[in-house]
């Protein structure tokens, strides 16, 4: 049990220190999560990166192929083809590769459409199926339920309201690549909150039991990329401490 402690204890420590040097910490959300929260969820076509006249934000010339969620202040913004995001590490901020296609979930402030870091940004040819369907459709039936993480070091929630996500810190995070939280009976309002499972999540679920005797930090794992809220995208000057901080806490 000492030995538990000491462990939180010392992760607690690395983590704010690891917080204080780069000035980015977001908490791990599930894809749903995401959606659920976002004033605008998009697969958009990045065209470019635009002058901006602020010192404080990078834009990105961007063409939105579809629109799988969008509240009228965020279609009103996005009409003019610009995405926003922090210029400085220390803000969040995240750099687009121009001519990929990337799933954006962001929020508008003041007028205008951001994302960074903490919001759900993610190279659309690295998704799974499932999270592809999430955000198409799949996600915005399960908005009436709460994905809450399951820590090791602590009792899992129970409640018919959220699905428990135990899989939120392995390398194979399967709940966050394969699994949406629906209502049981299909309908909102009513029901037990559950995950709905797919075969890829089954086949997830037996390489994550078999995945103890791997090499955890191996880079080609494809968990790496699927489950990594920003995969495919670095931040405005990656820091060693913010890749100790995702290898440890976001398994990413």
């Amino acid at each position: 049990m000492k030995c538990c402690w000491a462990l939180l204890s010392a992760l607690v420590i690395l983590t704010a220190m690891a917080t204080m040097a780069d000035g980015c910490s977001c908490a791990k959300r599930h894809p749903q999560e995401h959606y659920c929260s976002a004033d605008f969820v998009v697969l958009a076509h990045v065209k470019r990166i635009v002058h901006d006249r602020s010192e404080w934000s990078r834009a990105y010339k961007v063409r939105i192929k579809k629109e799988f969620k969008v509240t009228e202040s965020g279609r009103q913004a996005l009409s003019y083809g610009r995405i926003l995001t922090p210029s400085h590490d220390a803000s969040c901020g995240i750099r687009l590769k121009p001519g990929r296609r990337y799933l954006l979930t962001g929020n508008i402030r003041s007028g205008k459409p951001w994302i960074n870091l903490c919001n759900f940004v993610h190279d659309w040819d690295r998704m799974t199926p499932i999270q592809r369907k999430g955000f198409r459709r799949l996600y915005q039936r399960g908005c009436d339920c709460k994905v809450m993480e399951c820590h090791w070091w602590g009792k899992c929630p129970s409640t018919t309201q959220a699905c428990t996500w135990d899989t939120a810190f392995d390398w194979h995070d399967c709940q966050s690549m394969h699994a949406i939280c629906t209502r049981g009976n299909g309908g909102a309002g009513s029901g037990t909150c559950r995950w709905s499972h797919s075969k890829s999540y089954r086949q997830c679920s037996k390489k994550r039991a078999g995945s103890s005797s791997s090499d955890p930090k191996n880079p080609d794992d494809p968990a790496r990329s699927a489950s990594s809220p920003v995969a495919g995208i670095s931040a405005v000057s990656t820091s060693s401490s913010r890749r100790w901080k995702n290898n440890l806490l976001l398994k990413s």
